[in-house]
Formats: C-alpha cells, structure tokens, sequence
C-alpha cells in the first residue's frame, strides 16, 4: 500500500463535520429558545418539591415502618394462648 498525506479532499470532511455540529448547537439553542417562550406555564418550576408534595409518584412513596422483634413476640403470645 502506498501511503499519502493528507490531501485537499479531507477539507471537506472537516468542513462538513463542522457545519453538522453547528447545526446541531443552532437546533438545540432554538429548541431551547422556543421551548422557554411557549412552554414557560408547562415546565416544571422545582420537579422535586412537586414529588415530595404528591406528585405522579405519590402512590409509590408511602412510608410503613414495623417492628418485626414486638409482632413476633405478639404472635407467639397469641398461639400460646389458643393451647
């Protein structure tokens, strides 16, 4: 194999990777921009606080604390007593 340098044809690879990616930014800060005007009541101000204060999840965080040592003693006292 015959190896060259790099040759002029590898300009226009960096050039249209270069404008891919500015179109990307340009798409994201207009994405941005839009999203800011015409979503601005939509978006969610502190998404934590509105979880903590019931939220889409509230179902799911309920808190249930047992002492499991008193439950099995209660049960041992109960199956004791029906002997």
């Amino acid at each position: 194999f015959a190896h060259t340098g790099i040759s002029w044809e590898w300009g226009i690879v960096f050039v249209e990777a270069f404008l891919f990616f500015l179109g990307v930014e340009a798409w994201k800060w207009a994405k941005r921009v839009w999203a800011r005007h015409y979503l601005k009541d939509d978006v969610a101000r502190d998404p934590e606080g509105e979880l903590e204060a019931g939220g889409a999840f509230s179902r799911y965080t309920t808190v249930m604390t047992t002492d499991t040592a008193a439950s099995a003693n209660e049960k041992g006292k109960r199956a004791g007593k029906s002997h």
